[in-house]
């Protein structure tokens, strides 16, 4: 069920690029992932690659384009 999975989000910075973020299933709100900024997009998908659970959901937000897809 989608409702009851954490859900990652890479979002644009206005200090370096990009901040990943993240949606706990029991927080309403998205938050930033412990202190984050990366210089790329790329660098900010491999943190969340690294840290997401099996079942975790990840949103593309690029521009403010929101592209939901699911990492297996």
């Amino acid at each position: 069920m989608k409702l009851f999975r954490t859900k990652w989000r890479v979002a644009t910075d206005a200090y370096n690029g990009f901040e990943v973020q993240v949606r706990r299933w029991y927080f309403p709100v998205w938050i930033e992932f412990f202190t984050n900024t990366h210089p790329s997009f790329e660098c900010a998908m491999i943190m969340i690659l690294a840290n997401k659970g099996d079942n975790d959901i990840v949103i593309q937000d690029l521009k403010r384009r929101k592209i939901e897809k699911i990492w297996k």
